[in-house]
C-alpha cells in the first residue's frame, strides 16, 4: 500500500488532495451512528444553545439516562474539537438526566449530521513541524479549561477539562495549564518517536497577561499551598524548555469554544479555522478565517523564510558549479613567444599579444657582467641586442669595416 493512498485507519479515513495537503475524517463512523437516531429535519449552526442553562434533576427518567448514556457513549469516539464543549456539559449530567439534557445532546446529533462534511486537514503551507497549543480557562459554576492543539495546521490533540478547588479565574487558568503540561509532554514525546523532535520548547498561547506573568517571572507569589504546587510546576515547564507562554488577544485564542457556549458569530469563524469544510480548496472565507490567528500566521511565515533560504543556497551552489565549470573548461593562456621583428605579425588583433617594449641601454656608469647581461637580453633578436654579447663579425665584415677607417684616415684631396 503507497503512502498517499493509506485509506482507512483505525476507522478514520485519510487521503491526500491536490497540493499536498493531508485530510482525516470519520464520516464512515458518523453515517453508521445517526442512522441509529431519528432526528428533525431542522438545521443547526452550533452544538449548543447559549440560551439554554442545563441543569440535572433528582429523579431522572430511566428511559432519558439510557438515552443520553447513548447518545454520549457514540460521540465520544467521533474525534471533533468543535463538540467537545457540548459534549461535556451532557457528560457531566448523564446520570441526572433531565428534558433538557436529552435536548441538548439531540441537538449534537443534529449538527454533526449538518456539518458531516468538515474534515480535519494538515496544510501542506503550514507544515513547519512545530507544535503549538492554545489554552483556556472559564471561571463560573464550572471552572472548565480547554487545550488544543494544533501541529502542520492539523488538530493533534484537544482536551476540555474541569478544574476544582479555584477561588479566581487566574488560578483556575493556572491549574488547567498544569493540567495541559502532561498532555503537551506527551504529545511532545510522540512526535520524537515519529521523527518529528521539537526544536525548542512549545508556545502556549494564553489570554491573561497575569498568568504569563505570573509564570514567566520569579518570586513570590502569594498563593495558598496546592495553588503553590502549580506555579512551581509551571515555571519548572518553561525552564525545562518545554512550554513557552506567549500572551494573545482574547478573540484570537481558538480553545475559548471549549470553555463556554458560544453564539454562531463567535463559533463558526473559530470552527473554520480548526477544521475544514470538504476535500477541496478552501473558500475564500476559510482562508480569512484562519489567517487571523497566531498558529497559521507563524507557521507561514517559517516555511516561507525556509523556502527563501533554500532558494538562496540553491542559488549560491549554482553559481559555484558554474564557476567551477568555467574554470575548468577554459585552457591554459599560451607562452607568448616573441618571434624575429622582420617575421612577426603586426595587424591590430596581435598588437597586443606581440608587441615588445623597447630596450633602453644600460647608462655609461653600469658595468654588466656577462650572466646579468645575458639574463636581460634572453628573448631579443640579435639585431637589438647590446655590443656586449652580439655575435662577432664575419671577415668580410671586419675588412670592409677596416677599409672604411683607412678612407677616413687619408687627408682630402687624395
Amino acid at each position: 500500500m503507497k503512502r498517499d493512498d493509506a485509506g482507512f485507519i483505525l476507522g478514520y479515513q485519510c487521503s491526500r488532495i491536490a497540493g499536498g495537503d493531508i485530510t482525516i475524517n470519520q464520516h464512515g463512523y458518523q453515517v453508521r451512528m445517526l442512522e441509529r437516531y431519528y432526528l428533525p429535519q431542522t438545521h443547526v449552526d452550533t452544538p449548543a444553545l447559549c440560551s439554554v442553562h442545563l441543569e440535572g434533576t433528582k429523579h431522572p427518567c430511566d428511559d432519558d439516562v439510557a438515552i443520553v448514556q447513548a447518545v454520549a457513549g457514540s460521540l465520544q469516539y467521533l474525534r471533533r474539537p468543535d463538540i467537545a464543549f457540548a459534549l461535556r456539559q451532557v457528560c457531566w449530567l448523564m446520570s441526572k438526566a433531565s428534558p433538557s439534557v436529552v435536548q441538548a445532546a439531540a441537538r449534537i446529533l443534529q449538527y454533526v449530521r449538518d456539518t458531516g462534511e468538515y474534515v480535519n486537514r494538515f496544510h501542506e503551507d503550514e507544515a513547519d513541524g512545530i507544535l503549538r497549543v492554545y489554552a483556556d480557562t472559564s471561571h463560573g459554576e464550572r471552572t472548565v479549561s480547554s487545550m488544543l492543539s494544533f501541529f502542520n495546521g492539523g488538530v493533534i490533540d484537544y482536551d476540555v477539562a474541569r478544574i476544582k478547588q479555584c477561588d479566581s479565574s487566574t488560578t483556575g487558568e493556572l491549574g488547567g495549564l498544569v493540567k495541559h503540561i502532561k498532555r503537551i509532554e506527551c504529545t511532545r514525546n510522540f512526535l520524537s518517536e515519529i521523527r518529528h523532535p521539537q526544536p525548542g520548547p512549545t508556545p502556549v498561547y494564553l489570554d491573561s497577561q497575569a498568568l504569563v506573568q505570573a509564570i514567566t517571572k520569579d518570586g513570590p507569589h502569594g498563593l495558598m499551598k496546592h495553588e503553590a504546587k502549580w506555579i512551581v510546576r509551571a515555571r519548572e515547564s518553561v525552564t525545562r524548555g518545554i512550554i513557552e507562554p506567549r500572551l494573545i488577544p482574547r478573540h484570537e485564542n481558538l480553545a475559548d469554544p471549549g470553555t463556554a457556549t458560544r453564539g454562531p458569530t463567535d463559533f463558526i469563524p473559530m470552527r473554520d479555522a480548526t477544521l475544514s469544510s470538504h476535500q477541496h480548496a478552501l473558500t475564500t472565507q476559510e482562508i480569512a478565517h484562519r489567517e487571523a490567528y497566531p498558529h497559521v500566521r507563524e507557521a507561514r511565515a517559517n516555511i516561507a523564510s525556509r523556502r527563501a533560504a533554500a532558494a538562496a543556497t540553491q542559488h549560491q551552489q549554482q553559481q559555484q558549479q558554474q564557476q567551477q565549470q568555467r574554470v575548468t573548461t577554459i585552457p591554459p593562456p599560451e607562452w607568448k613567444i616573441r618571434p624575429d621583428p622582420g617575421t612577426r605579425d603586426t595587424s591590430e588583433s596581435n598588437k597586443e599579444r606581440w608587441d615588445v617594449p623597447e630596450y633602453t641601454p644600460p647608462t655609461a656608469d653600469f658595468t654588466p657582467a656577462r650572466g646579468i647581461q645575458q639574463n636581460h637580453n634572453s628573448g631579443l633578436p640579435p639585431s637589438r641586442r647590446d655590443d656586449a654579447t652580439a655575435r662577432p663579425p664575419s671577415a668580410a665584415q671586419t675588412a670592409t669595416q677596416q677599409a672604411t677607417r683607412e678612407r677616413a684616415q687619408q687627408p682630402a684631396g687624395l
